[in-house]
């Protein structure tokens, strides 16, 4: 089996699933103790596998199973045979047209039992995908559309199309009352939907392979309740405007009960979105240059805090609350993870004043930028920051992801997909500090050292 490297982090934020070139290695994040190596599978998987997630702190794991495309790959090998024979010292240009897209699987199994709970055929690529309580979400760039699957039994229940595949977030487990409101007027409700597969969609470019009777059980309900989700993408051709779609689903997450859709433009003073971020009660959203960020509350679009980092273009990931939700971990660039204390960021939106047009796009900042860059009285201060990525190749490939200590507030963690281990200290009392602590390699041989702990 052919590995290629990736990390996740279950949204519950219990495990990080970090695929090495040789295994699945599995760590829960309270103590960052090594859980489960993963590098046997089912009797019939042989070949490449990427992209690995667990579905929140259960032994379901999902993984995107490449499979090439045997008669497309022998008829490619007769054209270069015939070419190269009437003309063996032509060289063949390399096209789209001759590139071969793999058709890719998503494959769910049992990591308890080695076994297979279903398959997802997809035809081409799988550009990514999560596993929800509610449902599987299938990205396809190529179309610009999300497939959705829901994860009860693996039936297909819609597409949503005209997403901008790098800007959808979705988030679960937060009550939605205007859904639960029987006296909504809303007339983009509609009640009591009920799925059949006789009636799913037909796709040109997709093809869904779905015949698998099992049922995926996740977690059984004590109480008859009903579950909400959210999902909130960038529209591919309105590239100003969020769109929000929210579901209602019965406490057997079978039946969808309500839906609505909402439409949302965030004014930056700028021509788009480039980053969206769903968290807690939270819609994050960044100007399209990725310098201005905007943390709006999700139920009303009202504006709660904006974050002017300056006058570069950014990228950003690494989002996550400490406990007590007073302070907002930022990655920019893969490079600083950054902390903002929220009684500290202005509730007033700054981004008028901030001419985009005067953003600098080279790689490497030159003095005088860099000067104007620190005495840029605009630039919301951060509480502190620390490099974690050095070399350029590290900044672009080795992923992050930041872990706040629920039981010290002064403690947090960053995990990157190289395994390394980053822990820090800081004080919530004393800004701009931020040491540290620890830094190793995370692998099946590293044990948490409570009595150690204890003494530091």
């Amino acid at each position: 089996m052919e590995y290629i490297e990736s990390i996740s982090c279950t949204d519950d934020g219990q495990l990080i699933t970090i695929m090495t070139n040789n295994s699945i290695l599995l760590f829960e994040t309270t103590q960052f103790a090594f859980v489960l190596k993963i590098d046997t599978f089912p009797l019939g998987l042989v070949g490449k596998i990427s992209n690995c997630k667990c579905l929140y702190n259960t032994r379901i794991l999902g993984f995107i199973y490449h499979e090439k495309n045997e008669k497309k790959e022998k008829q490619k090998e007769e054209e270069e045979k015939t070419n190269n024979s009437s003309n063996p010292n032509l060289k063949r240009r390399k096209s789209t047209k001759n590139q071969i897209e793999e058709n890719h699987t998503l494959v769910i199994i049992d990591i308890e039992y080695n076994k297979i709970l279903g398959k997802i055929k997809i035809k081409g690529r799988i550009d990514d995908y999560e596993l929800t309580q509610n449902f599987i979400i299938i990205k396809k760039k190529s179309l610009n559309k999300v497939l959705l699957f829901k994860t009860i039994n693996l039936e297909y229940y819609t597409t949503l199309e005209n997403v901008n595949l790098g800007k959808i977030r979705y988030m679960e487990n937060i009550e939605i009352e205007d859904l639960s409101n029987p006296n909504n007027n809303n007339k983009k409700l509609t009640n009591s939907i009920s799925i059949d597969t006789t009636s799913t969609k037909d796709n040109d470019n997709d093809s869904v392979n779905n015949n698998n009777p099992n049922k995926i059980n996740i977690i059984k309900e004590k109480e008859e309740k009903n579950h909400y989700c959210i999902f909130a993408y960038q529209d591919f051709k309105n590239k100003r405007e969020v769109i929000l779609i929210e579901y209602m689903l019965d406490n057997s997450r079978n039946n969808i009960i309500n839906h609505r859709k909402r439409n949302f433009i965030p004014n930056f003073n700028a021509v788009g979105v480039k980053f969206i971020y769903l968290l807690e009660c939270y819609l994050l959203i960044s100007s399209n240059i990725g310098n201005k960020l905007h943390i709006y509350d999700v139920k009303t679009f009202k504006l709660l805090h904006c974050i002017f980092l300056g006058c570069f273009p950014y990228d950003l990931s690494g989002i996550r609350l400490n406990a007590d939700k007073t302070i907002i971990s930022i990655i920019t660039n893969n490079k600083y993870v950054k902390l903002y204390k929220l009684s500290q960021v202005s509730k007033k939106c700054m981004c008028l004043s901030h001419d985009d047009t005067k953003v600098t796009f080279t790689k490497k900042r030159s003095f005088w930028d860099a000067f104007k860059h620190k005495i840029n009285s605009g630039i919301t201060p951060f509480w502190c920051k620390f490099k974690i990525n050095f070399e350029e190749k590290d900044q672009l490939y080795n992923d992050s992801i930041v872990i706040f200590d629920e039981n010290n507030n002064e403690r947090m963690w960053v995990v990157q997909k190289n395994c390394t281990l980053k822990k820090f200290n800081f004080d919530p009392n004393r800004p701009k500090i931020m040491r540290l602590d620890k830094n190793l390699k995370l692998t099946e041989f590293y044990r948490f050292d409570m009595e150690q702990e204890m003494k530091q």
